[in-house]
């Protein structure tokens, strides 16, 4: 009996020798799950914000996240005081924009933009000149190609040629003459002008060139191809608009249909001859005069100022990680981390074509179960506040963000304190723990086997 005694014994005690020595064991690491925000654009397209996770260390549960602000609406070629952008709309006079759509002619809708378009340049820029050009036929009797406002700062000037193309009912007979409408504008340029602007619109494909060639020929529309190309080659940003009807039917000229001739001359929205091409219709005439205007702004000064960057950060973050940021920002200046509002602010200033801020967020605890596996967003939000030259503000909002995880497990095995990690030091233990054992049990069978006699 008492054998048995001792060797339970012995197998108890040795039990919980080794459990007693298993330690919780911690296997976590710190995830990129979106390495990138999107990007945010602002100022009609021609700027944005972003953020990024640039390095990652996942063992110790760091990572480097760089802020970016870029400006693309500095103008492509400075301008100087004394020099203006020249901007010339050249514009279709042949009879079919006469024709009606649901009661409104072709004619109206395009005057309705020409009067946005000309109260957005004048109002907002004063070192631009705009004239007007109709164009339609080479003959003077159906109401040829015509100078209606020569280049001018003077934006009524503007507006009562358009006031003067809109009382003139089109000619019925006037056919469609794109490339003496081009080459009009083209050759009242300034030869010193260096940002030169054609906004070109038409309802369709031509039928007439400078050469009068047969309207049945390919020669119209290589001749108008050509002149696009021509124009374009000299620096001059052609921004052409197409009617979405001229889309619709034959072509001439030994094309098959019209938009295959119209994509001859003036390829594709994606890959265009020249510049910029859309077709606009009665639907998306406002979207696409918004891209007008923003292409046209993009050789004009628009400067930015005052840009001020606020990032808000989820409590899990504030909560959760060390923040620290890695030297001062390329542009500007920033705050320290403002716990109670959970953000912190970047005042970049003046307008700048590119500037950055990159910070550390190092968590505290690679064993935090509160936050384990879950996907964590770097911001709540982003916003970006600034100035027009002008003084408007405008106030841009970024919900896009870079996520992260703390990813692994965590076994929930409890220890007492002061007892050495699973595998550590255990064959001594244990040999210990079998001497007292083997001690005890010897002490009891001799006091058995002494009063037992």
């Amino acid at each position: 009996m008492v054998k048995k005694i001792s060797i339970i014994l012995v197998l108890i005690i040795l039990a919980l020798s080794i459990c007693g020595n298993v330690k919780a064991e911690t296997v976590t690491r710190l995830e990129t799950v979106e390495k990138s925000s999107e990007l945010k654009y602002f100022n009609d397209n021609k700027g944005y914000i972003t953020k990024s996770i640039i390095e990652c260390d996942e063992e110790n549960g760091e990572v480097t996240i760089e802020a970016k602000y870029v400006n693309d609406s500095i103008k492509k070629v400075e301008v100087k005081n004394d020099e203006y952008t020249e901007i010339f709309l050249v514009i279709d006079d042949s009879g079919s924009m006469a024709s009606s759509i649901n009661g409104v002619t072709m004619q109206e809708e395009l005057v309705e933009q020409l009067y946005l378009y000309v109260d957005k340049i004048y109002d907002n820029y004063s070192n631009v000149k705009v004239g007007l050009i109709k164009f339609s036929s080479s003959n003077v009797y159906d109401g040829a190609t015509e100078m209606m406002c020569n280049l001018t700062t003077n934006k009524q000037n503007v507006v009562s040629a358009i006031n003067k193309y809109k009382n003139t009912k089109p000619s019925e007979y006037a056919m469609t003459n794109i490339q003496a409408g081009l080459k009009k504008a083209d050759d009242n340029f300034s030869d010193k002008c260096n940002n030169r602007v054609i906004v070109l619109f038409t309802d369709g494909a031509p039928n007439q060139d400078l050469e009068e060639s047969d309207r049945e020929s390919k020669n119209v529309s290589t001749n108008t191809k050509n002149e696009l190309l021509r124009i374009g080659n000299k620096g001059t940003n052609i921004i052409s608009m197409m009617a979405s009807i001229a889309t619709y039917g034959e072509g001439e000229g030994g094309f098959e249909t019209a938009k295959e001739q119209i994509e001859y001359i003036f390829g594709t929205e994606e890959k265009p001859t020249a510049g910029s091409f859309y077709y606009i219709s009665t639907e998306n005439k406002n979207e696409i005069w918004k891209k007008v205007i923003s292409e046209t702004e993009e050789v004009i000064e628009n400067s930015i100022n005052n840009v001020k960057i606020t990032e808000y950060f989820p409590s899990e973050i504030t909560d959760n990680f060390n923040f620290s940021y890695v030297g001062k920002p390329s542009v500007g200046n920033v705050s320290n981390l403002n716990v109670e509002n959970r953000n912190i602010i970047w005042n970049i200033g003046l307008t700048e074509k590119e500037a950055t801020l990159q910070y550390k967020l190092k968590l505290k605890n690679m064993a935090n179960k509160d936050i384990l596996n879950k996907i964590i967003s770097i911001n709540e939000k982003v916003e970006l506040l600034y100035e027009n030259e002008q003084g408007n503000k405008t106030n841009v909002t970024q919900t896009s963000t870079p996520k992260i995880r703390l990813a692994g497990y965590i076994d929930e095995t409890i220890i007492e304190d002061d007892i050495p990690a699973t595998g550590e030091n255990l064959i001594p233990i244990i040999v210990l723990y079998t001497v007292i054992v083997v001690g005890v049990v010897m002490s009891i069978r001799f006091a058995y086997n002494k009063y037992s006699k």
